[in-house]
């Protein structure tokens, strides 16, 4: 009897000296602080907020987020002659092209919003924004017989998808297109995923101006987010969201 009762007071004592040191380790782990992170990607600056225990384990997941960007910027811009989608706009008239994950998730949520808007957006609207910029340059406006020459190369329906075989084909001549109106956000999101795949979930990603958000920072129910509209006689307002 003497010997249970022992046994029970060492384990009463066991328990509470490992619920002790758990609390004291949890008390004792460092704090989760703010890093920062930028670097130019797809025509403007991709900046990472991140809250981490450590510069390290900060800088190792921001190198991997920014190397997944680069990789989605390498094969959607247009800027650089051989990227994919280039390739893919000389190529896909000819014969069906297979392109990238990335690049057919893209156009194929492209192509879902060209429908829900009724055209309002397409992303074959490159010649459109050429004559613009060439007017520009010039500092003179573009004819009403140039813009309407232009708007008969604008068609997203002129882009056909096989998604069993991840290919695009182009059913007219010359069609161009402009992806910097969903890249940056598939590419943030895309780097969002890789930060949580290495344990960073409270982050913010602004690609100039396009924002994503991963968890509140610590302590926190949200990120306050700042919008400050350029119209006149509106107000700056300021958002708090997560997630």
């Amino acid at each position: 009897m003497t010997s249970g009762k022992s046994t029970f007071q060492r384990n009463l004592i066991a328990s509470i000296l490992l619920i002790w040191f758990l609390e004291l380790n949890v008390a004792g782990a460092p704090p989760f602080r703010r890093w920062e992170f930028k670097e130019p990607h797809m025509g403007t600056l991709f900046r990472l907020t991140l809250f981490a225990e450590n510069f390290k384990a900060a800088s190792n997941a921001a190198k991997k987020a920014f190397k997944r960007i680069h990789e989605i910027e390498s094969s959607l811009t247009d800027y650089q002659d051989n990227s994919e989608l280039n390739q893919l706009c000389r190529n896909a008239y000819e014969s069906p092209q297979v392109v990238s994950q990335d690049l057919f998730n893209v156009l194929q949520e492209s192509h879902h919003l060209s429908e829900v808007s009724g055209g309002a957006f397409d992303v074959t609207i490159k010649p459109l924004i050429n004559l613009w910029k060439d007017h520009a340059r010039r500092n003179n406006l573009p004819t009403p017989h140039q813009l309407n020459q232009a708007r008969k190369m604008v068609d997203y329906r002129q882009i056909s998808y096989n998604p069993t075989i991840r290919s695009v084909r182009l059913t007219r001549k010359n069609i161009s297109i402009d992806l910097g109106g969903i890249g940056k956000g598939y590419a943030a999101d895309a780097a969002l995923d890789v930060l949580k795949d290495n344990g960073i979930l409270s982050v913010i990603i602004d690609a100039g101006g396009d924002l994503r958000l991963g968890d509140p920072p610590p302590g926190q129910k949200l990120w306050a987010v700042s919008v400050s509209p350029r119209a006149e006689r509106i107000l700056p307002m300021r958002l708090h969201l997560s997630n």
